[in-house]
């Protein structure tokens, strides 16, 4: 980035001291010279002005002037996601006015600048929904449609106007409710190229589990030519869960989430917590969720899954439920009861008849 940085503040201090001069104006073929996944030499040609200095500041460019006139700028092969810029100023001797030609190169992937948004009538997206319940580390919540720094969204030089963000180490779990299938664009925000010690920092891990067994796993590092995507197939699961681990240090583990989206028929997932994920399933008790039945407890209202309905009233009675407590609501004990305050019969006496011989 030392070249950029540079570049900049010899252009600004060049500007700052120009003056313009209609007569000493310097005009090229164009102000803006692209490499688009190519590299070598391409030409600009000074249309006007004579007497002028050049600068040029950069470790992967060059220029030099033939004796026409003619500006030839050389660069080096290039492999990465994020173009790099530099300036070539011609700057006219008599007047200190000056001209800016800026070199563009690029790896030639023809990314979009911008993501499409995503529409679909079963599609829920990460940023409608409530992320409360993530566990995640240094921001105060997960962020919808900005980076951990407040900035638009940019995975790999593409902006995505969907998505949300996170800081490793970060949790996510989601009851699926029959959704079937997840998928996202992901990586180590753009936003940490601003930063200087880039090869050091912005290193997390990922994995992807479904009821707790691994599925996906993979690194997010800020220098990868390409995201992460997952494409993650749900059906039968009941519980997705995300997972960010940070790597040598938390520093710059800033994760962004294009796109990120459920494909469901109809109740939509949900964000859980570890405790809910763990907790028995609605209308079936402990034991039953346990493997352990058919054994019904004693809790209100509920409809037990192992075939046995109603109340077991031999608990202790702080763990009873308010019917249990009162005796006449309970099934079992009102049975009881009312056996215990009817008259036992007495057995019939039998009469032996005389036998026939």
């Amino acid at each position: 980035m030392a070249w950029a940085l540079l570049g900049l503040g010899c252009l600004v201090c060049v500007e700052a001291n120009a003056a313009a001069a209609p007569g000493d104006e310097i005009q090229l073929s164009t102000d803006v010279l692209r490499f688009d996944g190519d590299y070598g030499t391409k030409e600009v040609k000074v249309l006007k002005g004579k007497k002028y200095e050049l600068f040029s500041y950069s470790d992967w460019m060059t220029c030099t002037q033939r004796k026409d006139g003619t500006l030839e700028i050389t660069t080096k092969p290039y492999n990465f996601f994020y173009p790099r810029q530099a300036s070539v100023i011609l700057t006219s001797k008599k007047t200190n006015y000056s001209k800016v030609l800026t070199v563009i190169q690029t790896d030639g992937s023809r990314r979009p600048e911008v993501a499409p948004r995503l529409t679909g009538k079963n599609l829920l997206l990460l940023n409608d929904m409530d992320l409360s319940k993530a566990k995640f580390y240094y921001i105060k919540e997960i962020h919808k449609n900005k980076s951990v720094d407040n900035h638009p969204i940019k995975i790999k030089a593409t902006r995505y106007e969907q998505g949300i963000a996170t800081h490793a180490p970060s949790t996510m779990i989601f009851r699926l409710n029959g959704a079937k299938r997840f998928q996202t664009v992901m990586s180590i925000d753009d936003e940490i190229m601003s930063r200087n010690e880039t090869v050091t920092h912005g290193h997390a891990a990922y994995e992807v589990l479904l009821d707790g067994k691994k599925v996906k796993e993979g690194q997010l590092n800020l220098l990868d030519n390409e995201p992460a995507v997952l494409d993650i197939d749900t059906k039968g699961a009941k519980f997705m869960t995300l997972k960010f681990i940070d790597g040598s240090s938390t520093y710059g583990d800033h994760i962004s989430m294009g796109n990120a989206a459920f494909e469901y028929d109809g109740v939509a997932p949900v964000m859980v917590t570890e405790e809910e994920m763990n907790a028995p399933e609605p209308n079936k008790c402990a034991k039953c969720a346990q493997g352990e039945g058919p054994k019904p407890c004693c809790k209100e209202g509920v409809g037990h899954k192992c075939g046995q309905p109603g109340h077991k009233c031999d608990k202790p009675a702080g763990e009873q439920c308010p019917k249990c407590k009162a005796a006449a609501a309970c099934p079992k004990t009102k049975a009881t009861q009312a056996r215990k305050h009817q008259p036992r019969k007495k057995a019939p006496v039998r009469k032996n008849r005389a036998r026939r011989r």
